[in-house]
């Protein structure tokens, strides 16, 4: 076959498809499949109606353009003929027809006619159809999109396609009739689903072209059409078969009527109500003697125009063209013409191109519509978003291969909330890690610091401490020196407790792990410290299992440090220091809470920052929270803080949470690291 006619009529332009679904929605054939969001024609059963092409607001859709081929035939064919499409007043309306005549006959045309004449042979061809069997019921075959429709749709119907051509190529046989049978014939009108009838039409029709197309080519050529010299059509000429651009024009120019009361002729337009009259003719809810069928509403409203006018402006239009010519009309000549016609065979064929498809089972269909959030009838919105009447014409297509779950607006929608729930969990998680980390490289920072300050000023500290004893001892009893002697002692002391804490602070201690019973360990820990009679100290235990595997030393320095701040945050008042021990089965849960005064919200950030203390000069080094913290981390462990400081807003006070995996944890860990 050749490659030209192999090529798509219509196609999609994938850098301006958006994912609107509105061809899906507007196409009567289901011709169009959806594949990574992008809108495809599926070749196979398009019926070139074209709405696609109107209904695109992106201009996503294009139509093969074929001006090239024109090029061919006025450079080599020997006589080139143009047949105008009925419905061209709609089109070119800013100067006199007889310009748009005058233009084709300066592109190289040497005839020019309208196919309107071709149009009142048809329509004789009809009216002697219905007369010859008034119990037969047709389908009138003058749209080619129709025809296609019922070929690949409504096979059953094919027997009911009325067998005669279409106004087009009944006018190509009669131009190479009154001319020269070997003439090309150019066919210029606003159908796109004319290019595939031309295809068909044995050689009948050698080129197809929109009306778009016509104005592109004169552009072209610097032909501007509103100024070309006037020139009429040639003969043979028409009668009322302009009408056939219009909805019911047909049934006009056949003298047949449409009466409701008999149903013998009925029309029906657009691309809702032919599918839906062919779909009642099948079912035999309507049987008129001929169905008029169009796939748009009158050929004035076809995909090929380049005018965006209004309908009923183009109606308008084409009144006034239509009144216009009746000034002119000769019935001799024309009635001449038509016995001239009657040699020529107006008989057409039409053969079946079943693209129907069976239908999947109910429980496909079911385990379709449930992945689509559909699990029951009520869940099943058809709110038609996906281009799709219903749910289900939906999971029918995405089973078919044809469609996407992501073109369910609902669907789409929770999995997009899923998707928003769970980056917003994955940026929080991401943000305490990178906060965890943040402090870890500052505590490392802060330890190197420390372990080189502790080291060097550890043993001239102990000189300094070594001698002042000495001297103490020596002149403790001179009242000049005693005094003196002792605060420089103290202070020493002071000295050396702060650089055991950053000792302590910058060491990198193993985790040495034993199997703890928290409870006791916290008695043991409360008892151990020396405690103000107005000072209570209260230990529940909410967790009948208290055990956990820890480093016992280290965990008992946390709670002295937490208890002593606790303490020292009650300032000498009267309060009351609770220890809480809860947990699960994976984890243990202690907390120190006190009834202080709490800690303000602008220094709450810095309290685990290393030397930071609002304990007055003397009472902290601000390494106690920072070690906590460390070694709480170490067992891989949390550390939470929660303060109030506002009286109004209930009791004021602080707590501090401490989360440690339990032993079974440990040890899962422990084997997953020896495994790593």
């Amino acid at each position: 076959m050749n490659t030209y006619l192999q090529l798509p009529i219509i196609s999609t332009i994938k850098e301006k498809c958006k994912i609107c679904y509105t061809c899906v929605r507007e196409c009567p054939a289901r011709a169009i499949g959806i594949s990574e969001g992008q809108a495809q024609i599926i070749q196979e059963k398009c019926i070139h109606c074209g709405n696609c092409i109107k209904v695109c607001s992106r201009e996503a859709k294009t139509i093969l353009n074929e001006i090239d081929k024109l090029d061919t035939i006025l450079k080599t064919a020997k006589i080139k003929i143009a047949i105008i499409a009925p419905s061209f007043p709609a089109e070119f309306i800013y100067a006199p027809y007889t310009r748009f005549i005058g233009s084709l006959f300066e592109l190289g045309f040497d005839h020019v006619c309208e196919v309107a004449f071709g149009a009142d042979v048809v329509a004789g061809a009809y009216k002697e159809l219905l007369l010859k069997d008034e119990n037969r019921s047709w389908i009138a075959s003058t749209c080619p999109a129709v025809v296609s429709y019922v070929e690949k749709y409504q096979v059953e119907l094919i027997p009911h396609l009325a067998p005669i051509v279409s106004p087009m190529v009944a006018m190509a046989k009669i131009v190479k009739l009154f001319y020269d049978e070997n003439s090309s014939v150019v066919f210029i009108g606003p159908c796109i689903a004319k290019k595939h009838e031309a295809r068909i039409s044995n050689n009948d029709i050698d080129l197809s072209l929109t009306f778009k197309e016509i104005k592109e080519y004169f552009i072209k050529n610097n032909i501007d059409w509103r100024s070309a010299k006037d020139r009429d059509f040639d003969p043979p000429h028409s009668n009322t078969g302009g009408m056939f651009a219009i909805s019911g024009g047909l049934l006009q120019t056949a003298h047949l009527k449409e009466d409701l009361l008999t149903g013998d002729i009925v029309k029906a337009d657009g691309r809702i109500n032919f599918v839906q009259a062919l779909r009642s003719f099948k079912k035999e809810e309507l049987r008129p003697k001929l169905l008029e069928t169009l796939s748009c509403e009158g050929c004035i409203m076809g995909p090929g125009f380049a005018q965006k006018l209004p309908l009923y402006k183009k109606r308008d239009e084409m009144s006034r063209y239509l009144q216009s010519r009746t000034k002119t009309f000769d019935e001799l000549v024309w009635s001449q013409n038509i016995i001239k016609t009657q040699c020529i065979k107006l008989e057409a064929t039409f053969t079946e191109d079943n693209q129907r498809v069976v239908k999947p089972g109910e429980l496909l269909i079911k385990n379709t519509l449930f992945k689509l959030g559909k699990k029951s009838s009520d869940d099943e919105l058809n709110c038609g978003a996906c281009g799709y009447s219903t749910c289900k014409e939906h999971a029918i297509a995405i089973i078919l291969g044809v469609a996407e779950n992501e073109m369910c607006l609902p669907y789409t929608i929770e999995r997009l909330k899923t998707t928003i729930t769970d980056l917003e969990y994955s940026y929080d998680e991401l943000k305490r890690v990178k906060q965890i980390l943040n402090h870890r490289e500052k505590l490392a920072s802060m330890g190197q610091l420390a372990a080189g300050i502790a080291h060097e000023v550890n043993n001239p500290l102990g000189v300094v401490l070594m001698y002042a004893h000495i001297l103490l001892e020596q002149h403790g009893q001179d009242p000049n020196l005693t005094h003196d002697l002792e605060m420089i002692v103290a202070q020493s002391n002071r000295c050396k407790k702060i650089v055991s804490g950053l000792l302590n602070f910058s060491r990198q201690n193993k985790v040495l792990y034993e199997k703890v019973n928290i409870y006791d360990l916290t008695n043991h820990c409360a008892d151990s410290i020396g405690v103000n009679d107005h000072i209570k100290i209260k230990i529940i235990t909410l967790y009948c299992d208290s055990c956990a595997e820890v480093d016992k030393d280290q965990i008992s320095q946390v709670l002295i440090n937490l208890i002593n701040n606790a303490i020292d945050a009650l300032e000498d008042q009267k309060g009351i220091i609770t220890i809480t021990i809860d947990g699960t089965e994976s984890t243990m849960i202690i907390k120190v809470k006190d009834n202080g005064p709490g800690i303000p919200e602008k220094i709450k950030p810095r309290i685990f920052d290393p030397f930071f203390t609002t304990k007055q000069i003397g009472k902290g080094t601000g390494l106690g929270l920072p070690v906590c913290y460390g070694i709480v981390k170490m067992h891989r462990g949390n550390v939470t803080v929660h303060s109030n400081t506002n009286i109004e807003e209930g009791e004021t006070g602080t707590e501090v949470i401490i989360e440690l995996p339990r032993y079974e944890q440990v040890i899962k860990r422990r084997e997953e690291n020896v495994q790593d």
